[in-house]
């Protein structure tokens, strides 16, 4: 059997790490086993559907680097590939359950529920359609065909539900999920739930087991959450005589505190990106906050799915050949952002100074600082070992372009304020005095002639040319920026601490 596994996102919103990491398992299991990857926008919901959501959904996967084999832009033989344009073929496979009786038309109005909805209640009891009172609704199972056809020809609105269970049926349904194992459900416990709504579009239960089958699905990959359904899909894939396929529900991604599924709205509660790319001006993504896709497909790979051993960073190419299945735990993960930004510093380690160059780059066309004679390269080489985020670029390199307008005010205080002002002045006035001679021999010269440590003049070199105890290595910054523009710098320092 080849192998054919699908992504089948519902386009009411922008497309978060969760889903991010189920096309990912989708992905890698296809390129393990040489298989297909298929994106399919299920989009039965129009009501709920949001101009531009499709879209995200191809942008975020296009940006990681995750390639589809067929698709709705793609194209393939299976198509169409989004559920909107197949309702003919929902409508067709409906007809047929209805002409085996393993469906039936349902005339009751929005009251008739209400009212049954509220007696149930009364008891105590929870509300469901099935085949303990089927028989006191109007439906066709109740209806001589006379009657069916006299409400059809007149209007009536109706819905088309499944039958799932009646007396002397086989009450239990099991399927085995190479993740959970075998799980069993009671049949007798299911309502009869909606096939096709009153607006002549399917739900997305029957679209969903319509399209796994035509589109010859092996593994349906996908979150938790579509655990209870598993039961009422395998009755679906039953009463079609259709072989199911292999199911596999794969763990939840947990808030990073406190407990439950991690939500669009927890990236803005606690201050981190859920989606990878842009969606909207305000929101955060991956992208903009300087992750590479390498790292976020690197982390979300480890996310529920271990290879064994202590290797940690893998590539796409890496994880393509290494992973199984068989390997993804039932247990939840949280999500751990620094643990992210982890595999993010890692990564961009592996990369070319040239991409911390470019980065460097942009950020000074940004602020329109032009001909300066530090040099881009030199500073990208120093730095890469300090990035964590493409955004850090600036916040590291600033110093070789900016004097500092401000001082860290708790690194301040940490100076002996009249040792410091001494060696300020005895630096300022040796290196003034002797242009052609080394920061390290300069600062050998302050040590002796103030009876000082080196680190504490160090300490307040740093502060007057970075405006904090941070940075790279003191005297390749004064190397760099030179001899002129450190002793500005230097005497900047010294006015402040003199006021």
């Amino acid at each position: 059997m080849k192998v054919r596994v699908r992504f089948a996102p519902s386009p009411t919103g922008p497309l978060h790490i969760g889903g991010i990491r189920t096309a990912l398992y989708n992905y890698l299991f296809a390129k393990k086993n040489n298989g297909n990857f298929i994106l399919r926008i299920e989009d039965t919901d129009m009501l709920r559907s949001v101009d531009g959501a499709e879209n995200h959904i191809r942008e975020s996967l296009k940006w990681l680097n995750i390639s589809i084999d067929e698709g709705p832009v793609k194209g393939g033989l299976f198509g169409p590939y989004r559920q909107s344009d197949r309702n003919s073929l929902y409508i067709k496979h409906i007809d047929a359950l209805i002409s085996q009786k393993k469906a039936y038309l349902a005339f009751d109005s929005e009251n008739d529920l209400k009212r049954a909805r509220l007696a149930q209640e009364k008891k105590g009891e929870a509300f469901l359609y099935n085949w303990r009172n089927r028989k006191n609704f109007r439906n066709s199972l109740n209806m001589s065909s006379k009657d069916v056809e006299k409400e059809l020809n007149v209007g009536t609105n109706y819905v088309v539900r499944f039958k799932s269970y009646a007396k002397g049926d086989e009450k239990t349904i099991t399927v085995n999920d190479v993740v959970r194992g075998q799980i069993t459900f009671d049949k007798s416990l299911e309502s009869d739930k909606i096939l096709l709504k009153g607006d002549r579009t399917p739900t997305y239960h029957l679209a969903n087991v319509v399209d796994d089958c035509l589109m010859e699905i092996s593994h349906v990959i996908r979150g938790e959450e579509w655990l209870p359904s598993l039961g009422f899909h395998c009755q679906l894939y039953d009463a079609f005589g259709w072989k199911r396929p292999v199911f596999v529900h794969l763990p939840l991604i947990l808030k990073p505190y406190g407990k439950g599924k991690l939500s669009k709205r927890d990236g803005e509660k606690f201050g981190f990106p859920v989606f990878v790319v842009d969606w909207g001006k305000k929101s955060m993504s991956f992208e903009r906050d300087g992750y590479l896709p390498e790292a976020i497909i690197n982390y979300l790979a480890l996310l529920g799915w271990n290879p064994g051993g202590d290797k940690e960073v893998f590539t796409l190419k890496d994880l393509e050949g290494l992973f199984s299945i068989d390997d993804v735990s039932p247990s939840g993960s949280k999500l751990d952002i620094e643990k992210c930004r982890w595999f993010n510093h890692k990564h961009i380690q592996r990369k070319s100074n040239n991409t911390i160059k470019e980065k460097l780059l942009n950020e000074l066309e940004k602020r329109e600082i032009y001909n300066s004679p530090v040099v881009p390269q030199r500073v990208a080489n120093l730095i890469k070992e300090r990035v964590y985020l493409l955004s850090d670029v600036w916040d590291e390199a600033c110093y070789f372009y900016e004097s500092p307008e401000n001082y860290n005010t708790k690194n301040l205080k940490r100076l002996e304020k009249a040792s410091a002002v001494s060696a300020l002045i005895s630096l300022n006035g040796y290196v003034s005095k002797n242009l052609g001679v080394s920061w390290e021999k300069a600062v050998d010269f302050v040590a002796e002639d103030q009876n000082m440590k080196k680190n504490l003049i160090l300490s307040t070199i740093r502060l007057a040319l970075v405006g904090r105890f941070a940075g790279v290595s003191v005297f390749e910054i004064l190397n760099i920026i030179g001899k002129e523009e450190s002793l500005k710098r230097i005497n900047n320092l010294l006015s402040r601490l003199k006021e």
